[in-house]
């Protein structure tokens, strides 16, 4: 499930992303690290740049869902920064997670 909370400012549009996505966390900081090559500010989060514009990246594990080897493990995923730098890092998380080929 994605959820959309976009704000706006005087200087630029900002945009969060809320995914729920089942896969687990450990894969999607294995993506973040050593794919991407991005690393965690002083909040924890990780810091993704495109064209000059910032996206933060949260990663939170929510336990797993369904029952025996049907359970799958949940992540909640939270980009935040200017628009196109989140719309750019989600497009990335899509390909790599959510298409055919990922």
């Amino acid at each position: 499930m994605t959820k959309d909370v976009s704000t706006f400012t005087n200087q630029a549009e900002q945009k969060t992303l809320e995914l729920d996505c089942g896969i687990a966390p450990a894969r999607i900081l294995s993506w973040l690290e050593d794919e991407l090559g991005l690393t965690q500010d002083e909040s924890g989060a990780y810091v993704f740049e495109s064209k000059g514009l910032i996206c933060t990246a949260t990663v939170v594990p929510l336990g797993k869902s369904g029952r025996g080897h049907f359970a799958l493990d949940r992540t909640q995923l939270t980009m935040s920064g200017s628009e196109p730098a989140v719309e750019a890092f989600n497009r990335l998380f899509t390909l790599r997670f959510l298409s055919a080929g990922g």
